[in-house]
């Protein structure tokens, strides 16, 4: 239902293919091998998502320099804190909240690429080259950067 003068809807071919190990998973290998399994999953899929980055130089460096100016910031605000007292204990508090809701803000980006890729990730789902959880886990741990 797109207008003819619209742009075709965007499609993600640039994601490079699974490996022969994955193009086919084997049922029935027990607690231990699904787990083993799954693992496999996990690293080829994060590696296939870290190329994915590699395609973009200029976001992953603007990524990288965010993080550690965000570094350099909170050094610079909670260096040499005090050990002994109460107002040391709660500037670490604060410390700890700031970079749980740091990681917390930049995990949702992650969110925000499941609707893009459903399509393809359906359809490599379902003919059993991985599973949903370690595709999630994968794009979880390739998006901290």
């Amino acid at each position: 239902t797109q207008a003819k003068d619209a742009p075709p809807a965007r499609t993600y071919t640039h994601t490079p293919p699974l490996p022969p190990a994955l193009q086919s998973k084997k049922e029935g290998r027990g607690v231990l091998g699904g787990m083993v399994s799954w693992m496999v999953e996990f690293c080829v899929l994060t590696h296939r998502i870290f190329l994915a980055h590699l395609r973009y130089p200029v976001v992953t460096s603007f990524g990288i320099v965010q993080k550690v100016f965000s570094g350099i910031v909170l050094g610079w605000f909670f260096f040499q804190l005090g050990v002994a007292d109460s107002v040391a204990a709660r500037n670490r508090v604060g410390l700890m909240f700031w970079m749980c809701l740091n990681s917390t803000i930049a995990l949702h980006s992650t969110l925000a690429i499941f609707p893009e890729r459903k399509a393809l990730v359906n359809k490599e789902v379902a003919n059993g080259m991985y599973s949903t959880s370690s595709y999630y886990w994968a794009q979880c741990l390739a998006h901290m950067h």
